[in-house]
């Protein structure tokens, strides 16, 4: 009789064991998941940024092909940076995007402008970058003057 207990004890610490091993890693799986979830997220609150950067020149340029206007330091190459707020949440900047102008294609025979932005969420590492090459040919233009075509468009993220 007593062996017979002695092994039952044996026997549910083992099954203990079994059911314990499977927990973690039922919950590893899980937590796992959540962080997949959370840079999914991230991603595409980077791409969305780096959108907003690419649209916030085409919009400023429709108004100044120059955009900024030149002056005695005129560069070829330029970048800005503007923060994205949420105004629908209290928690304010959502992120930012950081817009390069290079407009050393900008003369014929090519008439290109080459835009990069780069999506920056707030509290991550999530970063996404588009380059856009736009055509400035006017003869080019299908919307009298208002409207720049993307010839290419190339997209990166990076975690």
């Amino acid at each position: 009789m007593r062996k017979r207990r002695g092994f039952a004890l044996v026997l549910a610490l083992l099954i203990s064991s079994l059911l314990l091993v499977l927990g973690m890693g039922f919950m590893q799986k899980q937590s796992y998941r959540y962080r997949l979830a959370r840079l999914s997220a991230d991603a595409i609150a980077a791409k969305s940024l780096a959108m907003a950067g690419i649209e916030n020149y085409r919009v400023k340029m429709q108004h100044d092909l120059l955009y900024p206007p030149p002056d005695d330091r005129y560069h070829d190459e330029y970048s800005y940076r503007e923060p994205v707020y949420d105004f629908g949440s209290p928690q304010g900047e959502v992120g930012s995007y950081e817009v390069t102008v290079d407009r050393r294609w900008m003369d014929p025979p090519y008439q290109v402008i080459v835009i990069t932005s780069l999506g920056i969420p707030k509290d991550t590492n999530a970063r996404y970058s588009i380059r856009a090459e736009l055509d400035v040919n006017p003869a080019h233009d299908v919307a009298g003057g208002t409207f720049f075509q993307i010839v290419r468009q190339e997209e990166n993220s990076a975690y």
